[in-house]
């Protein structure tokens, strides 16, 4: 038997990815600051390409001239021109970092208010000054003033914006009670018996509140080892450095509709490139040799086809981003309670598109919640992050310690079955320890 070699060609169908589709995939996944490296590159290479100069503040989006980051010193690059890895705040005093960090979601109308209420703070961080007379002041409402305040209080430093010591350390137990951390017992010490604690009068206290002298000097080793007698913005982390991310998303409670949200894509407002007016009057001219026009319409091709990925780039990032808030908007309108189970894949099988598009559309992405904190947007899709939060406030509000069974029970009352064992598994993740030793 003798072997021979035969040619044959046979059909298949199969799917390979295009050109155009991975470098649409590549581009999705860039974070803003690798970005801004290629679209330069892409204007260099390419003269149909042609980058304007945008008014918008590289961190915030919003036009330069009314933004509060144009107070941000900044280097720059051989060109002149403002680059987001260089940015920098090494001189800026506390409540300069903390107008510019504020920025994105403040209106420009009411810049000036934020910018008065910062000045208005003392060295402890502390504001003296009524609302009302702020309010006054400026000619402006008690209720645009008392926004803006909340805001600062929400995002600043915990404690920061209060009229006195007692406010400042409720307000610091209130952001602990947020992070699963609080002490109810505390708390009603610090509201109703500042004084007393401050005498060392335990015993006092708690004959008053119905504790035991241990429960009561717990307490107060609690609020000594945990609070602060100041909220002052001359933190080393403002004083330092720029904000810790750049954001990609802005989610803005509509002023109009009361709990309902809209999304903005920052980068749109940060890079701004079009095909070069001078290559589309090129291509319609008609004394053009064949060879020329040939190299225009091959440029202008080009250039089309990079404009079209980026406008891909942003249209899938508004999508993802207004699915994920259409589904957390009670989380957003109500607080970490509310925070609904959501990964990606569902997101996708929502969109009718590939989870790995959604996994690129948010990978390294940062987005200004409508409280003004600045989180990643994988917070999103943290699946067990609702029954976490919940088990953290109960543990922060039992009156007697709660065993991992209990805290089963209650958490599946609240609409969160969990077995016993993943109680325990999450307790320990938030560092609590168990019932016997707290």
């Amino acid at each position: 038997m003798t072997a021979t070699l035969t040619l044959e060609v046979t059909p298949r169908l199969e799917q390979r990815a295009s050109p155009e589709l991975l470098a649409y995939a590549g581009l999705l996944a860039l974070p803003t600051t690798e970005l801004e490296s290629v679209v330069d590159r892409e204007v260099e290479q390419n003269p149909a390409l042609e980058r304007l100069e945008s008014p918008a503040c590289p961190l915030c989006g919003e036009p330069g001239p009314a933004c509060a980051c144009a107070a941000r010193r900044r280097r720059t690059d051989g060109a002149g021109t403002d680059r987001l890895d260089v940015l920098i705040a090494d001189e800026l005093t506390g409540a300069e970092a903390m107008f510019a960090e504020l920025s994105p979601i403040v209106p420009v109308s009411d810049r000036p208010v934020l910018s008065y209420v910062l000045g208005s703070l003392d060295e402890r961080g502390f504001i003296d000054m009524p609302v009302e007379e702020m309010a006054a002041r400026l000619r402006v409402s008690s209720a645009r003033v008392r926004a803006v305040l909340d805001l600062l209080r929400r995002h600043g430093p915990a404690g920061v914006g209060a009229p006195n010591l007692r406010e400042c350390l409720l307000l610091q137990l209130e952001r602990l009670e947020e992070q699963g951390t609080g002490s109810s017992l505390a708390r009603l010490i610090v509201d109703q018996h500042l004084e007393q604690l401050a005498a060392g009068r335990f015993g006092a206290i708690a004959a008053m509140l119905g504790a035991s002298r241990a429960e009561v000097a717990g307490a107060a080793e609690f609020i000594r080892a945990r609070l602060r007698p100041y909220a002052s913005l001359e933190e080393p982390r403002l004083r330092r450095g720029a904000p810790p991310a750049i954001p990609d998303v802005v989610i803005r409670e509509r002023p109009e509709a009361p709990g309902e949200f809209s999304v903005e894509i920052l980068e749109r407002r940060r890079v701004t490139v079009v095909v070069a007016v001078s290559f589309a009057e090129a291509a319609r001219a008609d004394e053009l040799a064949p060879a020329e026009r040939e190299r225009v319409d091959a440029q202008i091709s080009g250039a089309r086809a990079f404009l079209d990925r980026l406008e891909r780039r942003w249209e899938t990032m508004r999508a993802v981003a207004e699915f994920v808030v259409a589904r957390q908007r009670e989380y957003l309108a109500h607080g970490p309670r509310h925070m609904k189970r959501l990964t990606r894949a569902q997101v996708a099988a929502g969109l009718g598109v590939h989870e790995s598009t959604v996994s690129r559309a948010t990978n390294g992405r940062y987005v200004v919640l409508p409280s003004g904190r600045v989180a990643p947007f994988a917070h999103f899709f943290e699946a067990a992050q609702g029954p976490r939060t919940v088990l953290a406030q109960l543990v922060a509000d039992e009156r007697t310690p709660l065993t991992d069974a209990v805290l089963a029970d209650e958490l599946t009352r609240l609409g969160f079955p969990l077995a016993r064992r993943t109680v325990t598994k999450y307790r320990e993740h938030l560092g609590i320890p168990r019932h016997t030793e707290r």
